[in-house]
């Protein structure tokens, strides 16, 4: 669980002990401690994309959708947009699903009769997820830092589909074109990219096609296990593509994670 939800139990409505307080306050400081470090090494490893990196300092207020505002705790928040292929893919079959559901006229008798009318490309889009250091960055003198990527999208969508294979009822199988082992006999093997639809090639989505060109050539895999093709069918997408260096995790790297520095102990009487 993301600890960024913790409150301030420490307020003028709460009576107890100050001994209390400084506990409560030492343990929440560690497990946003953890859970920010946590977070930072998984996105990296998993291969998510940083758009922007926002720092919010203390005393600010922020939309929180539902025509409210989120107070920013006093140690301030890191405010992360960030994107996955997994996650757009996904995404835009959801989009396909909603369009077709929410079609007024009905999937036969709709008035637009133009392939397109469900078959719009989906774009690529961050999401963000928030982060509250375990102590206040001091450095920024209350200042809101914005780091940003130079991001670029395809100027072709991809034809991505997604593909399962059944295997009577082995489990565990895997490969190293499949981020998912089998269950049961059933083998989630991802999104791939169908780069000739005359030849029937695919390619490998996830990690990231690079731009301009195509990922890890999947097309015998794909043959040997007879995998089969989402129900919904194939969606056009364009990804993005970090250009130049990735300024966002420059930042954390050299200046962030210094800053916030090791693991509070509370051996200095100041939760650090």
């Amino acid at each position: 669980r993301n600890p960024s939800t913790l409150t301030e139990f420490y307020s003028n409505e709460c009576f107890v002990s100050k001994l209390w307080n400084n506990a409560f306050g030492l343990v929440r400081a560690q497990l946003r401690w953890d859970f920010l470090r946590k977070q930072l090494k998984q996105d990296e490893d998993n291969g998510w994309l940083y758009h922007k990196l926002v720092y919010i300092p203390k005393g600010s207020a922020i939309p929180d959708g539902g025509g409210k505002d989120k107070q920013i705790p006093h140690e301030g928040m890191i405010r992360i947009f960030r994107s996955h292929v997994n996650d757009t893919c996904f995404q835009s079959l959801k989009d396909f699903q909603s369009s077709r559901q929410n079609d007024p006229h009905g999937e036969h008798i709709r008035a637009d009769s133009r392939p397109d009318y469900y078959y719009r490309t989906y774009k690529e889009t961050a999401q963000y997820i928030d982060l509250i250091p375990p102590r206040a960055l001091t450095w920024t003198y209350d200042t809101t830092i914005i780091i940003e990527n130079d991001i670029e999208y395809d100027e072709k969508p991809r034809l991505v589909n997604e593909f399962i294979a059944f295997l009577d009822d082995v489990t565990g199988a895997s490969g190293s074109l499949v981020q998912e082992k089998s269950s049961e006999g059933r083998w989630n093997l991802g999104y791939h990219e169908i780069v000739n639809v005359r030849d029937s090639t695919f390619s490998r989505i996830h990690p990231r096609p690079p731009h301009k060109g195509h990922g890890t050539e999947t097309t015998n895999f794909l043959s040997v296990l007879k995998a089969k093709s989402s129900m919904l069918g194939p969606r056009r997408v364009k990804f993005a593509h970090l250009k130049g260096d990735d300024e966002c995790r420059t930042f954390i790297r050299k200046h962030l994670l210094p800053i916030i520095g090791p693991r509070p102990s509370g051996t200095n009487g100041n939760n650090e």
